[in-house]
Order: C-alpha cells, then structure tokens, then sequence
C-alpha cells in the first residue's frame, strides 16, 4: 500500500506497507487489511481518496471502509478498454500466433541462439523477444513492435526448426496489424 501527499506543494510517496494477503480476497478482508494499514500509521482519519482497481471485491472493501473518494485506477480503465479493442477475431488470432511465437522462443535455447544468429545477419541487438503480459500495460504493443523490427530474423530462424518452419509471419498479417 503506498501515500501520497503533499508538503509545500511537493509531491511525497512513501510505501507504507508490503503485505502478502494468506486469506480469500474478500471484500471484507480487504477492508480489514486497509483499516489495519491506517490504524499502524494513524491515519484513519487523514485520507482524502483511495485508488484501486475494478475488481468487485477491491471496490466493495475500499467502499466499506469510509475513508474519502473512492478513485479507479485510470491505467487499469485504460487497459479494459484496450483489451476490449483486442477482441476483434482477426486481432485476437493474430495476437495468439505472436504470444505462441515469442513464447517458443522463450521455451527453446536453440531457437533462441538461432533467432540470435538471424539479428547478428541483420544487423540488430542480440534481444530476447518481448512478452505481452495481460496485466502489463503496454505490452501487448511492446510485444507487437518488438516482432515487427525483429521480422525477418524471426521468421529465418522460425524455418531453421521443421516444427516451427510453417509458423512465419506473412506480410498480408504485417499489412492488417499495421492499419
């Protein structure tokens, strides 16, 4: 749980506590851990907003506690948002194929050294490909860009494997994910 607040018009953040949560996630036991955050730090009484995410039991625990403004997180409304947008079938399918992608060759060192190989004949960095993570703002554009400069590289070292030689990335799905 962190605080900001502010002391002559500047902006303070301080970590209050870091707390593994044992029990279920309910909203009672998350306003039970809140409330015991505020008591330790005796601040009950000071707080003006909460901000947390769109999970219902997070809203109805940051509700019960009575404590100012209930704020939703932007960067999670954002990311629903987003990821609604992503659930086009064309988007999604091609989405999949990246994860399952960038995913074999997190899994597998020889197609990990022969990607390295092809980013040395292209002259780019020795990169591991970038992973989109569906909690991880941005990712799934990181991942995206990350395969569009790596494009030749990935589909050369993709034909060097006869399980993943049919996997490449046609220019036709380059066309449509850059509209």
């Amino acid at each position: 749980m962190t605080c900001h607040y502010i002391i002559n018009w500047k902006l303070h953040s301080r970590v209050l506590e870091t707390l593994k949560m044992t029990e279920s996630h309910t909203s009672k036991n998350i306003m039970e851990l809140i409330s015991a955050v505020f008591n330790t730090w005796c601040i009950e009484n000071k707080t003006c907003a909460i901000v947390c995410d769109n999970a219902p039991n997070m809203v109805k625990g940051v509700q019960n506690i009575n404590q100012g403004l209930l704020v939703r997180c932007a960067s999670h409304n954002i990311q629903l948002s987003i990821n609604i947008g992503l659930n086009n079938d064309e988007i999604k399918d091609l989405i999949n194929k990246l994860r399952s992608i960038v995913g074999h060759f997190h899994r597998s060192t020889v197609s990990q050294s022969n990607l390295e190989s092809e980013q040395t004949k292209y002259q780019l960095p020795k990169n591991k490909l970038v992973q989109d993570f569906i909690t991880r703002w941005n990712s799934t554009l990181e991942m995206m860009s990350n395969v569009l400069k790596n494009l030749n590289p990935i589909n050369n070292a993709l034909i060097l494997n006869p399980k993943t030689d049919s996997w490449h990335i046609t220019l036709n799905e380059v066309k449509k994910w850059k509209i």
